[in-house]
């Protein structure tokens, strides 16, 4: 009796094939397209986090060279050290080893798919330092009236709280981040107790 060796494939055995075939490569495709969204996520809330840090980088060399503007007098101190408003803080700052000053400004600008801020120092050219990154930002001026010798010591300090982040391209969003900070001018809070 002669055997009957088959060679070759059916039709039925080409569809099972072909069949395995897309749902091998379709989950690698998947696989590789969350793990692509999940680098870019990661990446976004990186860059999120290092503009922040900036921020706050610069704003805290800024205030170590905070000074009380002289021109202004002794009883309207207040207007002397830093003006703060919902968007925008300003102050003196030394910006050469001569004792030369400049102001120095940070604004907020609010917007729908992420606010920005930018600092301004002297007449120099803006710089943005979160682009369409924040949430939400508020400061304010603190003080308070350390009991010690004669009528005590005279503290500021500037509150930050910053969220950061939640934004992203279409369909997928950075970690959301909060920062929440005291500031304090040391040479500024030397001024105000008449200490250099």
């Amino acid at each position: 009796m002669p055997s009957s060796r088959r060679i070759g494939m059916t039709f039925v055995e080409i569809i099972i094939a072909g069949g395995l075939a897309v749902l091998v490569i379709g989950a690698t495709l998947y696989a590789f397209m969350q793990f692509r969204r999940g680098f870019e996520k990661g990446e976004s809330s990186a860059v999120v986090l290092q503009e922040g840090a900036l921020f706050l980088g610069f704003l805290r060399n800024d205030l170590i060279n905070a000074v009380i503007d002289k021109t202004l007098p002794p009883d309207r101190w207040r207007d002397a050290v830093m003006t703060v408003t919902s968007n925008q803080v300003s102050f003196t700052a030394f910006h050469d080893d001569e004792g030369n000053t400049e102001k120095i400004s940070y604004a907020f600008s609010p917007a729908l798919g992420g606010g920005s801020l930018t600092r301004t120092q002297g007449s120099s050219r803006t710089k943005t330092l979160i682009d369409k990154g924040i949430a939400s930002l508020s400061w304010s001026l603190g003080e308070e009236i350390v009991p010690g010798i004669g009528s005590g010591v005279r503290r500021i300090w500037l509150n930050v709280d910053l969220t950061i982040g939640g934004q992203g391209k279409a369909g997928m969003t950075s970690k959301i981040i909060t920062l929440s900070t005291k500031l304090f001018p040391t040479r500024m809070n030397r001024q105000l107790n008449g200490k250099s």
